[in-house]
């Protein structure tokens, strides 16, 4: 796995990885699919409406919900959801983990969605100014940490 960067969401880590994949349990904690157990909130994989699993498999089961290469990632991703021993290893595109914040509909996941698009226009600022991508901007963040 490469090196992970860490972004802070109020009291919760969002993890990515440099090739802009985001760990989906921080994903589904910021959406708020968690079930709270003797004082300690546990993600909804499965069971209800409002868990990973099935909101994924809406995404996937929508005529118009993704295009083709993120219906594989979905397939790929839920497989990996029901053989994993450690979900936490589990890291999905930009593009899947904004997809299924547009399936969340309570208060932590609008603010949530309100972040990703604050991170999106920071990004998109920086490369107007610099004319450096995000992946060339990771590049150096990585050869300085090597340092």
């Amino acid at each position: 796995m490469n090196e992970l960067m860490v972004r802070e969401f109020g009291t919760k880590e969002v993890r990515w990885s440099n090739d802009d994949k985001v760990n989906l349990v921080d994903v589904a904690k910021c959406l708020g699919l968690t079930r709270k157990k003797d004082n300690k909130n546990y993600i909804r994989w499965t069971g209800n409406s409002n868990s990973v699993v099935e909101k994924l498999e809406k995404i996937l089961s929508a005529p118009n919900g993704a295009p083709i290469e993120n219906r594989e990632e979905i397939k790929n991703v839920l497989e990996e959801i029901e053989g994993a021993e450690d979900r936490s290893t589990i890291f999905i595109s930009n593009w899947l983990a904004k997809r299924l914040a547009t399936e969340c509909h309570s208060d932590i996941a609008h603010e949530f969605k309100n972040w990703l698009v604050s991170l999106d226009c920071a990004r998109e600022e920086i490369e107007k100014q610099t004319g450096a991508t995000l992946q060339d901007l990771l590049n150096i963040q990585q050869q300085v940490n090597t340092i």
